[in-house]
């Protein structure tokens, strides 16, 4: 297990959403019966971006998703919160040029609850 480089940090155009898990059953005449679905029915999903990345940093970030492969978590303390959560990396991640060395990194990350 790591944990998410602390330099650079995202940008404030990084994006959070939460996502439930809802068990729902429908009766006749529209009733419908909804419950949380299992003990985390709860998961934060992150879009983060990274801005005017020097080549350096865009290669630490690049080599730490890289070395993840989508599979193995890591350890992130989300934007104005206290407690460090496990995530994984939700999809590929996308690097853009800014201008000249300057590039643009974003990557969407979900919270699991893995052992």
């Amino acid at each position: 297990m790591s944990s998410l480089p602390t330099s650079p940090i995202p940008a404030q155009s990084s994006t959070k959403t939460v996502n439930y898990r809802v068990t729902r059953v429908s009766f006749g005449n529209g009733y419908e019966q909804r419950s949380v679905d299992g003990l985390n029915g709860k998961r934060d999903s992150w879009r983060l971006v990274y801005e005017n990345l020097n080549l350096t940093d865009l290669a630490t970030l690049t080599s730490f998703f890289d070395g993840l492969g989508g599979a193995t978590y890591f350890t992130w303390i989300p934007i104005g919160e206290s407690v460090s959560k496990n995530w994984i990396t939700n999809g590929d991640y996308t690097v853009t040029i800014a201008t000249g060395n300057l590039h643009t990194l974003s990557v969407p990350i979900q919270q699991v609850y893995d052992l």
